[in-house]
């Protein structure tokens, strides 16, 4: 159950967000018609030593694909409002995450899903600091960037990665923990 607890996590807050944006705007008879903007994003995996980039599945909630031996894929996003892409490696329930943040087709950086990027959105999406408005998660995902307790978690998932179940590691849980600490601190000094 610990296991899978995490990854149903994500997958709530990410339909939660995909339903809170669609709620926040009436629909009108054009509206339903047409298809929300949708553009390419291109992006590098950088997977910890020992893991091949093209072994892992670049998943996003519009499609998945394959990113090529060097790292490289495309895949669809939304135009605007915040996004998330993983990659993922098969039968494991761990992968490399990204928090992409757009704004009329453009992100506010490169895309890269790396150990960095990962612990980055792994504390994005607590349901403390998840936003779905582009300012204010650009806004915290500023103060996430500059901990240093998410970059010691960082190193942590790049150590933990290739394990059966990385999550149920002590040391993933107490980095983990450390990071959210930190970074709710930041918001809220005692």
């Amino acid at each position: 159950m610990k296991k899978v607890f995490p990854l149903i996590i994500v997958i709530l807050l990410l339909s939660a967000g995909v339903i809170f944006f669609q709620m926040q705007k009436k629909e009108t008879k054009e509206d339903i018609e047409l298809a929300p903007a949708l553009i390419p994003i291109h992006g590098t995996v950088r997977p910890p030593s020992g893991v091949s980039p093209d072994s892992l599945e670049i998943v996003s909630l519009l499609r998945t694909s394959k990113p090529d031996k060097e790292g490289k894929f495309s895949i669809p996003s939304y135009k605007d409002g915040v996004n998330t892409v993983a990659a993922m490696a098969p039968e494991k329930e761990f992968g490399l995450m990204k928090i992409l943040i757009m704004n009329n087709g453009a992100s506010s950086e490169e895309t890269v899903l790396d150990s960095q990027s990962t612990a980055q959105a792994l504390i994005f999406i607590t349901p403390v600091l998840i936003a779905n408005d582009p300012k204010r998660a650009q806004e915290i995902m500023e103060i996430i960037k500059k901990n240093q307790k998410v970059q010691e978690f960082a190193g942590v998932i790049d150590k933990v990665f290739e394990k059966d179940d990385p999550m149920s590691i002590p040391e993933y849980e107490e980095a983990f923990q450390a990071a959210l600490s930190s970074v709710l601190l930041e918001f809220n000094p005692q």
